[in-house]
């Protein structure tokens, strides 16, 4: 026999076969597939079986059984005569290899299903296959799996036809249950977690079905529905230890050509593996929930049905049905993965996936992209993406945090002279910082000479470069117009602008008011905020810690000024160095400190309580997330009403959680009342119209109304230019969540000309190194990588991994990820040898983060690597640590 030749080759060959003959008289057949493949006997057979399949109309794309046996497929046979120890009552179905009949079992006494080898089946082949099906039965014992009873062979001795008695099913195929009692997405849900559950205990067993279908899961309802899995005719052993033997030739096609995992459909016999299963698994789940296939192929010939199968992606199934959106949408998807390094390892692991939605737990795909999460950061930090409320306070009332001090002072007057004087000069303080900003600033906000609108920027950057010549005399007054205005730049994203005129105010309040005054201690907090937010965490952690220690000292460990610092901290734990247990820890010392010093419904206290709301939201506890926003939205109804600005803001997290719960209908709703409410008290302009509709158009494509989405993008993305100009860090998250909708869409090649104008508009205003063009420029490298234009990625990799260093912590998970997204560009590049440090590495930090998927993606690469390298020794090493991680 010629040399085994590769999978696409040996179809091509079968096709040719095909062609040749398929216009011959029947008996010609034989004759003309030996002149073109003389030494090929297994080619000839395939060949001679999609002949018959075609020919005589047999086989279709969605019948069951293994393509390459469709040519044994014969006319129903009439009941044996005798199959001893059973009377057969009634025909129950026939497929390729076998007839099944309803039976009564005379020791003991029972209904059976009897399974016989069709009469005229009786190769080798044939019975190997048939007696594999009833001794991987035999081996499995689980309700969800029919019990195989009894085994034997009746016929002669040259025309064997092996029998097995196996549990009679009352019940009807999975699809027709569905159709007749329409039951809920849950219920359907739940239905094949209990599938996942017997095919889980198959694998263990060492057996794979290889052909998962609705056909083969019969269901039925005695209160709840139960299903069974059958025909295990084409499955395969996986152990060598299994005492099973299982014969399917290289290149043979076994199962249902929709079901079919990709490595099935290429003939891989060696690469299937429980993964197919989960695969096909999948498939079933999708055909559930949308009514429809992922792929239809009825009525194709195979080799069109196969090409258009490996060809055309699947449909979103949130796109189909609406109710399907979020993790349902993510559990399919991960099934369904192409490469099957990336679906669910195990049928155990999907099931618990389903179960964890259905328990309102938080699911175990992977998480979120980069992209994914700067779309999503406007919704969780609406304040620190936009800044709208904070620009309007701090030019509507001039106080940089100035209200603290002076209701402190106020309150301090009562009890003591000297704190009424400091009152009365806190007072002048702020009511010269208004005027500043009334005179300065919003005066210059109307149509000048030239009739043109100024913007609020260009209002600020006058008023700013003016200061210098200003307050020589009251060097405390300048101090905190200076803090104001970098406040104002600081939400309008100009770190750059803002950072020096905070650490400057913070150091005059500093000289001429003393450390422990209460001004000096807010503007170092204002200034440790500003680290913050440019990434800069540990010196932010520095800050805040040494003014922690100095107004615990001089102030009070229960004092209003400790106990903000305190929240301030526990707020960047969470959000700058993901270490929600250190949050968690310091807003128990909030709450213990604040217990006797703070009323129940303080301001610090509500802000301490959306911070745990935060915490909750950011490790998936959307329950608990949902419960303490809805408390801050309550709290906030009550003092303040239902439509005030913070009111709203805590109605729009709480929505934000809402729909991390999938109650997607709870959420749009709130979404729209806060939008016409913004609207109409703002105008479509504002930055906080901005943010919900941004988040609105981020619920859109959530639920998969990309043709309402869209158009909501780009109206908030060409307004978001306008207001706050083409670098503010809410115009490039907008850019980013269009870009992010474009791929979705299928137009990566869009998403990558915007994210490109995006980064291009980021440089011009701001350093690499700013938080807002590095997200810009990670989204960028991830999308050109998806093109495959590694080489202009790479760099951009390169660049986004060095700020990254030098901004997060060590070990930090985002960091694991770009690392290790990098690592694959360099070996797409072929630069082999670059990309096993970034490799190793970010196995590392993803491993310690406990990112198991991600882990073994990395050590995936770093096989590929040392494969290509020779190294067979790290090789294998590097084999068994992804292994490791498929297991944990």
């Amino acid at each position: 026999m010629t040399e085994r030749r590769s999978d696409a080759d040996r179809f091509r060959r079968i096709e040719r076969l095909f062609d040749a003959a398929c216009d011959l008289p029947r008996e010609k057949w034989a004759e003309k597939l030996r002149q073109l493949e003389p030494e090929d006997e297994s080619l000839r057979d395939e060949a001679m079986a999609l002949l018959r399949s075609e020919g005589c109309g047999v086989l279709e794309t969605g019948v069951s059984g293994p393509v390459a046996l469709a040519s044994l497929l014969a006319e129903s046979t009439p009941a044996p005569v005798d199959v001893p120890g059973f009377r057969i009552t009634r025909e129950l179905g026939a497929g390729g290899m076998a007839v099944v009949y309803e039976a009564e079992q005379l020791h003991p006494r029972r209904s059976v299903a009897l399974k016989v080898l069709r009469a005229g089946l009786s190769t080798p082949e044939l019975v190997r296959r048939f007696e594999f099906e009833a001794d991987a039965l035999g081996r499995l014992q689980h309700p969800g799996i029919a019990s195989v009873y009894e085994a034997g062979v009746v016929g002669t001795q040259n025309h064997p036809r092996p029998y097995f008695a196996m549990e009679l099913v009352e019940g009807v195929p999975l699809d027709q249950w569905v159709e007749r009692e329409q039951p809920s997405v849950r219920e359907r849900l739940a239905l094949v977690a209990s599938v996942c559950d017997a095919v889980q205990h198959a694998h263990a067993r060492g057996v794979i079905h290889r052909d998962l279908k609705p056909a083969n899961i019969l269901v039925w309802t005695d209160g709840a529905a139960h299903a069974k899995v059958l025909d295990f005719g084409v499955a395969r052993a996986t152990d060598q230890g299994a005492g099973l033997v299982e014969s399917t030739q290289h290149g043979q096609l076994v199962g249902t050509l929709a079901y079919m995992s990709p490595e099935q459909l290429a003939g891989e016999h060696d690469a299937v593996d429980i993964r197919s299963d989960v695969y096909g698994l999948g498939v079933v789940l999708f055909e559930l929930l949308a009514g429809r296939l992922p792929c239809d192929v009825s009525g194709m010939g195979v080799f069109e049905a196969v090409h258009k199968l490996c060809e055309t992606k699947p449909p979103r199934l949130g796109a189909l049905k609406s109710e399907c959106r979020g993790d349902i949408e993510v559990i399919v998807a991960k099934a369904m993965e192409t490469d099957k390094q990336l679906r669910y390892q195990t049928a155990a692991a999907l099931a618990e996936d389903i179960r964890r939605y259905l328990d309102h737990r938080t699911i175990l795909a992977k998480p979120h992209s980069a992209i994914e999460q700067i779309s999503r950061f406007a919704r969780r930090n609406r304040l620190a993406v936009l800044g709208g409320a904070l620009v309007v306070a701090a030019i509507g009332v001039g106080v940089l945090g100035l209200a603290l001090g002076l209701n402190s002072a106020r309150t301090q007057a009562k009890k003591a002279e000297a704190r009424r004087l400091e009152a009365v000069r806190q007072a002048a303080i702020a009511q010269a910082v208004t005027d500043f900003f009334n005179n300065d600033v919003l005066a210059s906000i109307v149509p000048s000479a030239e009739g043109r609108d100024v913007t609020v920027a260009e209002a600020l950057d006058a008023a700013a470069s003016g200061l210098p010549d200003r307050f020589h005399d009251d060097p405390v007054t300048g101090a905190a117009i200076r803090n104001n205005i970098g406040n104002v730049y600081h939400a309008l994203g100009r770190f750059g602008d803002g950072e020096p005129l905070i650490l400057s105010a913070a150091e005059t309040f500093e000289d001429k008011l003393g450390a422990a005054s209460e001004l000096t201690l807010a503007a170092w907090t204002d200034y440790g905020k500003i680290l913050r937010d440019q990434g800069k965490y540990d010196e932010a952690k520095v800050v805040l810690a040494r003014e922690s220690e100095i107004a615990e000292k001089n102030l009070g460990r229960a004092s209003r000024a400790a106990l903000e610092l305190l929240i301030v901290r526990a707020a960047m734990r969470a959000e700058g160095f993901d270490d929600f247990p250190g949050a968690r820890a310091l807003l128990d010392e909030f709450d213990a400190r604040s217990k006797e010093a703070l009323n129940a419904n303080d301001r610090l206290i509500v802000y301490a309580t959306q911070i745990r709301g935060d915490c909750a939201f950011a490790l998936g506890e959307a329950e608990e997330a949902e419960r303490l926003y809805r408390k801050v939205y309550e709290d906030r109804v009550a003092e303040f009403g239902p439509d005030h600005p913070s009111t709203l803001i805590a109605l729009h997290n709480r929505a934000a959680a809402l729909e991390k719960l999938q109650r997607f209908e709870e959420a749009e709703p709130m979404y729209r009342r806060i939008l016409e409410i913004e609207r109409v008290r703002s105008g479509p302009d504002h930055p906080d119209v901005l943010v919900t509709a941004h988040n609105l158009a981020f619920l859109c494509e959530s639920m998969g109304r990309y043709a309402e989405a869209e158009p909501l993008y780009v109206d908030t993305l060409a307004r978001c230019h306008r207001v706050f100009g083409d670098a503010h860090p809410g115009t490039l998250t907008c850019s980013v969540s269009l870009a992010s909708l474009y791929r979705a869409t299928g137009r990566p090649e869009l998403a990558a000309e915007l994210l490109e104008c995006a980064l291009h508009d980021a440089l011009e205003e701001m350093t690499a190194d700013a938080p807002p063009a590095v997200h810009v420029m990670t989204a960028l490298a991830t999308t050109l990588a998806d093109l495959g234009e590694n080489e202009r990625a790479e760099p951009l990799f390169a660049q986004s991994i060095t700020v990254l260093r030098g901004t997060l912590p060590p070990g930090h998970a985002r960091l694991g990820a770009v690392l290790s997204n990098w690592g694959g560009c360099l070996v797409a590049l072929g630069r082999i040898g670059e990309a096993e440090a970034p490799l190793v590495e970010a196995f590392e930090i993803l491993d310690e983060n406990g990112s198991s998927a991600d882990a073994k993606k990395a050590a995936d690469r770093l096989c590929s690597v040392y494969e290509a390298m020779g190294r067979e020794r790290d090789h294998r090493s590097w084999e068994a640590l992804a292994a490791t991680e498929t297991q944990d």
